[in-house]
C-alpha cells in the first residue's frame, strides 16, 4: 500500500477496477483528493459564522490542513469520499449496525442452528461490504488513527484473477462467498458462507472498533 491510500484501495477492490486498464473507470488519488477538497470547501461555507463574509471559491492551506475529509499527500479519505466516488459508479454506500443487519437475515432451522436468510432482492444488490478499523500499527494509529478495506461478493467458483471486472450482483447464497480484500495483506482470504461473513464484520466491531458499510448497486 503505498501512503495512506486504503480508502482509494478500497474502492478499486471492491469494484474489481484496474488503474491500468484504460476501460475501467478506476478511482484515482487525483479524483479522491477534488472530491474530498469540495467536501471541505461546502461545509467551510456552509459554515461559515458571518453571513455578510463571501463565500470563498478555494480551499485555503489552512482549510486543507483542518479538513476531516482527508489528510494532504497521504490520503486516508473520509468514508463521504468513498461514498461518492462509489455513487459515481452507480453504488449507494449506507452504514450498518451489523446485529441489526444479521438479525434482519436470522431463521432458526429445524436443527435450532441459525441460519442466514436474505430476500432474493436485498441480497441482489448487496455487492460487498467496506470495513473501517483501527490501525494495528500504534505509529500509524498515532498519525492516522484508521483503516480502510473491501469485502467483496463472489461466485464460489468465480477466479479472483479474473481479467473481467463484471459483477454478477445476482448470485445466490448458497452460490456466494466473501473475498477479504485488504491493501495491508499480501493476499486475500476467503469466507466460504455468509455466517462466515458475519462471524468476521462482528469480530471486527467488537474487537477494533470497526465501522461497516454495506455496498448496493442501484441499478
Amino acid at each position: 500500500q503505498r501512503l495512506q491510500l486504503c480508502g482509494l484501495h478500497t474502492v478499486n477492490n471492491l469494484l474489481q477496477l484496474s488503474t491500468e486498464s484504460s476501460e475501467d473507470r478506476a478511482a484515482t488519488k487525483k479524483e479522491l483528493d477534488e472530491i474530498a477538497d469540495d467536501l471541505a470547501l461546502a461545509e467551510q461555507n456552509l459554515y461559515a459564522e458571518d453571513p455578510l463574509i463571501p463565500r470563498v471559491a478555494s480551499l485555503s492551506l489552512t482549510g486543507l490542513l483542518r479538513s476531516r475529509h482527508r489528510t494532504p499527500v497521504f490520503g486516508n479519505y473520509s468514508i463521504e469520499v468513498l461514498e461518492t466516488a462509489l455513487q459515481r459508479r452507480g453504488f449507494k454506500t449506507s452504514w450498518i449496525d451489523v446485529d441489526k443487519h444479521l438479525n434482519c437475515f436470522e431463521s432458526v432451522t429445524d436443527d435450532h442452528e441459525t441460519e442466514i436468510v436474505e430476500s432474493e432482492e436485498e441480497e441482489g444488490k448487496i455487492i460487498g461490504y467496506i470495513v473501517n478499523v483501527k490501525s494495528r500499527n500504534l505509529l500509524s494509529r498515532l498519525f492516522f488513527g484508521r483503516h480502510w478495506y473491501a469485502v467483496r461478493k463472489q461466485r464460489k467458483d468465480e477466479s479472483l484473477a479474473s481479467d473481467s471486472h463484471e459483477q454478477d450482483v445476482n448470485v445466490n447464497s448458497s452460490d456466494q462467498e466473501w473475498i477479504v480484500l485488504d491493501s495491508k495483506s499480501s493476499e486475500a482470504f476467503v469466507l466460504h458462507s455468509t455466517q462466515e461473513l458475519y462471524k468476521h464484520l462482528i469480530s471486527q466491531v467488537n474487537s477494533i472498533d470497526g465501522q461497516v458499510f454495506v455496498v448496493t448497486s442501484t441499478e
